[in-house]
């Protein structure tokens, strides 16, 4: 019982890198910065707010969360429904000439202005000549004001509560902040120094692998291992493994369809699954193996993790994972008779390696113990 509650710490440090982020914004500090292929959002920088549609064409303000906001970026996950994180409207800026600037929205192109009579922000079919459609950036020490180019006393801004553009009085006002976007649409995973992570993929969402990066489902599970079968992409709401050299790697949407995987004993936790120690396995590393270990009884597996159930599991304390070291994909159980006496030497994961180095290998499908 102590070892499994050990043995879960292990398995926390890998499953635990995968990091969730779908945009990535940096804060603007200097008008250099700006140009007009770039996207950027507008916050208030106070309350970390940014410009969104709240109904027709008025505009709100949307409140990050503190774990979104990391020194002078913001990361944004809009999958993540039912909270306060919602992807923002994202603008392009249109030079219009030295200093002034037309704010136009990316995804349809109308211009954001706003009305005269009772400071409400909208988007509208203008021109950049027309004044209501221009804007001045200055920038100052802590970020940078946002200004109407024909009502210098003007300014985009949060007071008591509401959102609009609103007159400058002394220091009361919130200083506005430019944001641009760094990141495309894709989720962010981090890969550890056990090179392999569990991921799923939010419903919805299909994703692309970026180079280095690969990905498996499990199809099938022996007594003492699983077999991982490589995809070329994951398609939505589907638990995977991800393998590759440690490192940080960003996953972009698939502009296209994916193709379904097939066969997955993967499953995709919704943080109420508990460990019974007998039929619930988890990504882990052990002693330098990697592998799925059994889950002690009282440790839930964290909401979004990938995890295995085998109804006809043999209380294997561990399931090794097996593929081919040339296409990464899973080998069948029936070999070769050329494959029969495979006297190439494997680590615990089913990796080739070169040359034996002390602890635990594989050779001719026997384990070996190299000091």
């Amino acid at each position: 019982m102590q070892f499994l509650r050990l043995l879960w710490a292990w398995v926390l440090t890998i499953v635990s890198c995968a990091v969730q982020a779908d945009e990535v914004f940096q804060k603007v500090t200097s008008l250099d910065e700006i140009n007009e292929t770039d996207s950027y959002i507008i916050c208030s920088e106070s309350v970390s707010g940014a410009i969104y549609k709240t109904s027709g064409n008025f505009l709100g303000v949307c409140s990050f969360t503190a774990r979104q906001v990391k020194g002078d970026y913001i990361e944004i996950d809009p999958d993540r429904t039912g909270t306060n994180e919602i992807v923002p409207d994202v603008f392009r800026m249109i030079r219009v000439r030295n200093g002034v600037y037309a704010i136009q929205y990316v995804a349809d192109g109308d211009l954001l202005s706003y009305e005269r009579s009772n400071n409400n922000l909208h988007k509208d079919i203008l021109g950049t000549s027309d004044d209501r459609a221009q804007w001045r950036f200055k920038t100052y020490e802590n970020g940078v004001y946002v200004n109407c180019a024909s009502r210098a006393d003007y300014f985009i801004s949060l007071y008591k509560g509401k959102f609009g553009v609103y007159k400058k009085y002394k220091d009361w006002h919130d200083k506005t902040l430019l944001y641009k976007r760094i990141g495309t649409r894709a989720k962010r995973v981090v890969v550890g120094n056990a090179r392999y992570v569990s991921y799923a993929s939010p419903d919805k969402v299909e994703l692309t692998l970026p180079q280095g990066l690969r990905a498996y489902v499990v199809d099938q599970a022996y007594p003492d291992r699983v077999r991982l079968k490589e995809i070329g992409a994951i398609p939505a709401n589907t638990a995977v493994l991800l393998s590759g050299e440690p490192g940080t790697y960003l996953m972009p949407y698939a502009t296209q369809a994916v193709n379904t995987v097939g066969e997955n004993l993967l499953m995709t936790s919704d943080g109420k699954v508990v460990g019974d120690l007998h039929t619930i396995y988890s990504l882990g590393q052990v002693e330098g193996t990697v592998g799925f270990y059994l889950v002690d009884s009282s440790v839930k597996i964290p909401e979004g993790k990938a995890y295995l159930k085998i109804e006809t599991a043999t209380a294997a304390k561990c399931l090794m994972m097996w593929h081919d070291e040339n296409a990464g994909i899973t080998t069948a159980v029936q070999q070769t008779e050329q494959e029969a006496h495979d006297m190439r030497y494997y680590d615990l994961c089913g990796q080739r390696i070169r040359s034996p180095q002390r602890g635990v290998v594989i050779r001719d499908r026997r384990k070996y113990k190299v000091k």
